[in-house]
């Protein structure tokens, strides 16, 4: 029994060396390929993505489109000061904001964005053109204000028809659009309905300010 359990003790203590010694030969052999390199181990590493070069917005880019600062204007001023300059469809236009400043302004980005958009005139305010748009409906005056051509088109109009002047052939004075627009306590000097319709009688006169154009850029600036 002695015997035995010396022999066991024996192949324990001589086999485990042989073990440890045989598994790291094994491992510098398929890895290192005997190079002393271990290029052979071709190990796959997950790459690091690199990082988003960062850049700071220059000064053009913040001066420009929808980065300028806006003006505030009534509906009214606005609409003014654009058929007092002959309602250009290109270029741009000026006026003066609540601030007193001298302010520029597009028919696209601003005459043109006022008959599109809805709740500016007040909360809940329809755009002009939920009513007045190129179906030519008569019960809304045939009046288009979706487009350019629409509006210099008039009102009362027929397919293919000019209608009635609304911009006063550049009278502002004479303007039946801001003669609908211009409501004291709700109602018109003209005794029509103000636009838009369902106005309450505590929208100022001339609308509310709204954002439009931006500053006119001068020499001093």
């Amino acid at each position: 029994m002695k015997d035995n359990t010396k022999k066991i003790l024996y192949a324990v203590l001589l086999g485990l060396p042989t073990l440890l010694i045989t598994w790291a030969l094994g491992l510098y052999f398929f890895g290192c390929q005997t190079n002393n390199t271990c290029d052979g181990a071709n190990i796959e590493r997950t790459p690091i993505p690199p990082l988003p070069v960062a850049y700071m917005p220059d000064a053009a880019s913040q001066l420009g489109g929808d980065n300028l600062p806006k003006c505030k204007v009534t509906p009214y001023d606005l609409l003014t000061a654009w058929i007092s300059a002959g309602s250009p469809e290109e270029g741009t236009f000026t006026f003066i904001d609540s601030k007193e400043r001298q302010c520029s302004a597009t028919y696209a980005g601003d005459v043109q964005k006022f008959f599109v958009t809805p709740n500016l005139m007040y909360s809940g305010a329809p755009a002009c053109t939920t009513c007045h748009n190129a179906a030519l409906d008569p019960t809304n005056k045939s009046l288009d204000l979706s487009s350019f051509e629409g509006l210099m088109a008039g009102s009362n109009r027929t397919e293919g028809n000019m209608g009635t002047d609304i911009l006063g052939g550049g009278d502002p004075a004479q303007a039946l659009i801001l003669q609908m627009l211009f409501a004291p306590n709700g109602e018109t000097l003209i005794g029509r309905p103000a636009m838009p319709l369902g106005r309450p009688a505590n929208v100022p006169e001339e609308g509310p300010l709204i954002s439009a154009g931006s500053p006119a850029v001068t020499s001093d600036n």
